[in-house]
């Protein structure tokens, strides 16, 4: 259904942008800062769809991919508090609420 290709796709984005700047210690502050800005934007619009089909229960098939996306971003935005720029932090805290909020 619609709901399971958008929690497929989104938690896949996540996961793999996540790892990126996670996990990529050559990227420039400015790269960083755009990726974690995008990153934002999903959450957003993540929370947007989840309250438009809050009716809609998410089948266990999605299960371990929006665990696992859950799990990389977590990590990924805890590691950028501790950034210099004041944007990336102020999107990472963003985006853990936004994941509160999907929890």
């Amino acid at each position: 259904s619609g709901i399971e290709g958008f929690w497929a796709i989104s938690s896949s984005v996540i996961v793999s942008l996540g790892k990126l700047i996670r996990d990529n210690k050559t990227l420039r502050p400015d790269h960083i800062e755009g990726v974690v800005n995008l990153l934002d934007y999903i959450l957003e619009q993540r929370i947007l769809f989840f309250e438009q089909t809050a009716h809609i229960e998410p089948s266990a098939k999605t299960k371990s991919e929006r665990f696992l996306a859950s799990t990389v971003l977590e990590s990924t935005l805890v590691v950028f508090l501790g950034s210099k720029n004041n944007g990336v932090v102020s999107k990472c805290i963003n985006g853990i609420r936004c994941v509160c909020k999907e929890i």
